[in-house]
C-alpha cells in the first residue's frame, strides 16, 4: 500500500499478495465453516461465512486468475524484471549491443557463481553467515531467509540458463518458484510489521507462527523444484544428491502446537492486541447481527470471566452444587457471599449473548419464498416457526 500510496507499481509483490491472500482466505474460510458448524450453513442475516464462502471463487478466478498468476506472472515477470542482469541482457540483444551484451552476461555469470558459494556456506552454516539486520528473537528469521534467497537465485538462474524459452511452458515448476518467493515476501513483511510496531512482545508468538508457516512453504517449494527439475545432468544431480541434502537440511519446520496455543490466546480476548491486529476491519455495533452480536458476545463473556472463575473455585470447594454453569448459579453465589449482584448480572447478560450467538436463522415459508403473491409448498408447511440450536 505503501508503495501505491508512493506512486510505485510493484507488479510482482501485488501479483502475489492477490495470489496468495485470496487462496488462504479461502482455507481459512473453509476452516472457520466448520468451526461455526450450523450457523455457517443456514442463510440469514446472522450467517457472517457463508456469503463470503460461496464468494471466494470469485476473487481467486476475477481479475487475474490465480492459476495465471502463480505460473506467469509471480515468477515469470519476476525473474526478468527483478534480475541484475536479465532485463539489460535482453536489452542489450534487441540494439545489437555487443558491449553491454558481453558486460551484463559476465556480470551475470560472476553473480551466478557468487551465489552458489553464498548457497553453499549458508547451507553448511544453516544461514548463520548471511548475517541479520537485528538481534533477539527474530534474527534466526532473517538469517533463514537470507539463506533462502541465495538458493532461490541459484535456481532461477539454473532454469533460465537451461530451460530459457521453454521455462514458460512448465507451469507446475514455476508455480513452485513463485510459492518460495511469496513466502519469502510474505515472511520478510511479517519481520518488517513486528518491527514497525515496536517489538511487542505479545506479538511474538504470531511472528513466529508466521515465519514457520512460510518456512515450511518456502521448504516445500524447493523440495518440489528438486524434484522436477528436468534439465539433463544437472536435474539429475538435483533429483537425486539435492534433495536428500535439502531434506537433511531443511529450512525450517511446521509451527509447534505450543506456538499454536499461544496465538490462539493472542486473538481470543479484547484489548489493545486485538484492537490492534484487527485495525482496519469492520466491526459492527453490538446491536447489529452476524459479527455484532458474535463480537458483543465475546466481549461479554470476557468480563464475566473473574466472577466465572470465582463460581467454579466455590463449586470445587463445595460451597456451591457442581455441574450447574455459573450463570444458572448466579443468585445462590450471591447469597453465599461468592460474587457480587453486579458480577451476577454480568454473568446472566454473558450467557444470554452465547446462547443468541449460536442460534441459527430461521425463517417461516412465507419469509423463505418472499414473494407474497406466491403458493407456499405443501412440504414446507410443517416447518417449526422457531427453533434454537445449542453448541
Amino acid at each position: 500500500g505503501q508503495a501505491v500510496d508512493a506512486g510505485e507499481h510493484p507488479p510482482v509483490v501485488s501479483a502475489i499478495l492477490k495470489q496468495q491472500c485470496t487462496e488462504l482466505g479461502q482455507e481459512l474460510g473453509v476452516d472457520a465453516m466448520d468451526v461455526f458448524a450450523g450457523s455457517g450453513v443456514m442463510q440469514g442475516p446472522n450467517n457472517i461465512l457463508g456469503q463470503g464462502y460461496a464468494g471466494a471463487p470469485v476473487g481467486i478466478t476475477v481479475e487475474g486468475a490465480n492459476i495465471m498468476t502463480r505460473t506467469l506472472i509471480i515468477f515469470g515477470q519476476g525473474a526478468t524484471r527483478c534480475h541484475p542482469y536479465a532485463m539489460n541482457t535482453v536489452h542489450a540483444v534487441e540494439n545489437e549491443d555487443v558491449a553491454a551484451f558481453r558486460a551484463n552476461l559476465l556480470g551475470w555469470l560472476g553473480n551466478f557463481a557468487l551465489n552458489i558459494g553464498r548457497t553453499l556456506v549458508r547451507g553448511l552454516t544453516r544461514g548463520w553467515s548471511a548475517g541479520s539486520p537485528v538481534s533477539g528473537p527474530t534474527a534466526t528469521y532473517f538469517r533463514r531467509l537470507g539463506w533462502a534467497a541465495s538458493r532461490f537465485a541459484v535456481l532461477s538462474d539454473l532454469a533460465m540458463f537451461t530451460m530459457g524459452s521453454k521455462l514458460k511452458a512448465r507451469g507446475n515448476l514455476t508455480g513452485r518458484y513463485a510459492d518460495a518467493l511469496s513466502f519469502m515476501v510474505l515472511g520478510t513483511s511479517a519481520l518488517r510489521r513486528w518491527e514497525a510496531d515496536g517489538r511487542p512482545p505479545e506479538d511474538l508468538p504470531l511472528v513466529q507462527y508466521s515465519l514457520d508457516y512460510s518456512m515450511t512453504r518456502i521448504q516445500q517449494a524447493f523440495e518440489g523444484i528438486y524434484a522436477n527439475f528436468d534439465a539433463p545432468v544437472i536435474g539429475s544431480w538435483l533429483r537425486t544428491v539435492g534433495l536428500a541434502w535439502l531434506r537433511i537440511n531443511p529450512l525450517g519446520s511446521t509451527p509447534s502446537d505450543k506456538i499454536t496455543a499461544a496465538c490462539a490466546r493472542a486473538i481470543q480476548q479484547p484489548g489493545a492486541q486485538f484492537d490492534r491486529l484487527t485495525d482496519g476491519v469492520f466491526k459492527p455495533a453490538a446491536d447489529q447481527p452476524g459479527a455484532g452480536r458474535l463480537l458483543n458476545a465475546f466481549r461479554l463473556v470476557h468480563a464475566a470471566r473473574p466472577a466465572v472463575l470465582k463460581v467454579m473455585a466455590a463449586q470445587k470447594a463445595n460451597k456451591l452444587p457442581r455441574g450447574p454453569l455459573p450463570a444458572e448459579i448466579a443468585a445462590e453465589a450471591v447469597r453465599a457471599g461468592v460474587i457480587s449482584e453486579a458480577e451476577a448480572s454480568t454473568l446472566k447478560l454473558a450467557l444470554a449473548a452465547r446462547l443468541e450467538a449460536i442460534e441459527v436463522d430461521v425463517f417461516t415459508p412465507e419469509q423463505f419464498y418472499r414473494d407474497s403473491d406466491a403458493e407456499v409448498r405443501p412440504t414446507l408447511e410443517s416447518v417449526p416457526q422457531k427453533m434454537a440450536v445449542n453448541a
